[in-house]
């Protein structure tokens, strides 16, 4: 458990996971899109945030999954970067690019890419960089 300011965040985050999430927000919203992201990551996720202000809540989640996914995604050997382009019913998504009309679905599309991608980031490369 992390304590940040005047909320208590617990987070765990391994990257060899099977995709499973166990996350308390307070933000129903948050609990499914980072669902999505670790089931598209493989990551297992375990995210528990302190029930604050919604604005409280969405910081600590964001500064503590930043957190621990920054050292493997730093790690030897890992890549560092990724990137996907997915659907979500009538949306699509690449990390950088938004398209479509209902925001939920938007969200879906944009939490699923980035999954994938981080999935990738973290894993070992295939061949040297010469």
């Amino acid at each position: 458990m992390a304590a940040t300011g005047q909320e208590r965040t617990s987070v765990r985050v391994n990257v060899q996971g099977r995709g499973s999430a166990n996350v308390e927000t307070g933000l129903p919203v948050l609990d499914h899109l980072l669902e999505l992201l670790a089931t598209y990551a493989s990551f297992d996720i375990a995210l528990e945030v302190e029930p604050t202000s919604a604005d409280a809540e969405l910081s600590a989640a964001a500064r503590a999954l930043g957190e621990a996914l920054s050292g493997p995604l730093r790690a030897d050997g890992a890549r560092g970067h990724g990137s996907a382009v997915l659907p979500a019913d009538e949306a699509l998504a690449h990390v950088a690019l938004i398209e479509g009309s209902d925001t939920q679905h938007v969200l879906d599309a944009i939490f699923k890419a980035l999954g994938v991608a981080l999935a990738q980031a973290s894993r070992p490369r295939r061949r040297e960089v010469a």
